[in-house]
């Protein structure tokens, strides 16, 4: 008489239940024609200006310096000006300038979705304040990222060179240089000089050696 093997096997988790994540299901939203940015906040499509040079200057300093300290380790991905799903029930959309994803978050091995947002809570958020910005809607924002699982979020003020780092909505630290953006559980190790980000040259290359006198002159 033959025997039943029994044979046991792991099945690993989908990747709509892992933390932030977001299952997929099809867009009601129409984006804007043309190349306009936009939020959507409640179901509405809301246009917003497109970053300036500075503060597109400023986000992709961030992000490469956040890459450069997490990659090695294996702790997530930034991400600049990528628009982010972030709570399907009340159908909230948030830009930020620049966004952390960890790789909790992050399907194995897998790029960005070719989609007009991408449906996951990135676990740190950066704003970069125009004056144009309202405080409210600033207010709302942070307020959004919270309650849809965002564990930071930074506001920074170029005008004043102040960060407003919040770690809730309504936990906040002021910080101006000469102090330092640290990752915290988000980002474990990375520190990065705020005065950076408003230096006119703030990674510099070395400059060259100037070349030998030949012997005699």
């Amino acid at each position: 008489m033959a025997t039943a093997t029994r044979t046991e096997s792991t099945i690993e988790p989908p990747d709509d239940i892992r933390p932030g994540v977001i299952p997929e299901e099809r867009d009601p939203i129409v984006p804007p024609t043309g190349d306009g940015f936009y939020e959507v906040v409640d179901g509405v499509v809301v246009e917003v200006p497109p970053m300036g040079s500075f503060e597109a200057d400023i986000a992709n300093l961030i992000a490469y310096s956040m890459n450069e300290h997490a990659r090695p380790r294996r702790l997530g991905r930034a991400f600049v000006g990528v628009l982010f799903r972030i709570d399907v029930g009340r159908e909230i959309r948030r830009q930020p300038a620049v966004a952390f994803v960890s790789a909790a978050r992050l399907p194995a091995g897998k790029r960005a979705p070719k989609a007009s947002s991408w449906q996951v809570v990135p676990d740190l958020a950066v704003e970069i304040v125009s004056p144009s910005d309202q405080a409210a809607h600033l207010n709302r924002k942070i307020a959004d990222y919270f309650q849809a699982g965002t564990i930071a979020v930074w506001v920074i003020y170029q005008e004043t060179r102040q960060v407003y780092a919040y770690s809730s909505p309504v936990d906040v630290r002021i910080l101006t240089p000469p102090a330092d953006l640290d990752g915290g559980a988000v980002l474990p190790g990375f520190r990065l000089p705020i005065a950076r980000l408003f230096e006119d040259d703030p990674d510099p290359s070395p400059s060259p050696s100037p070349s030998p006198s030949p012997a005699g002159s």
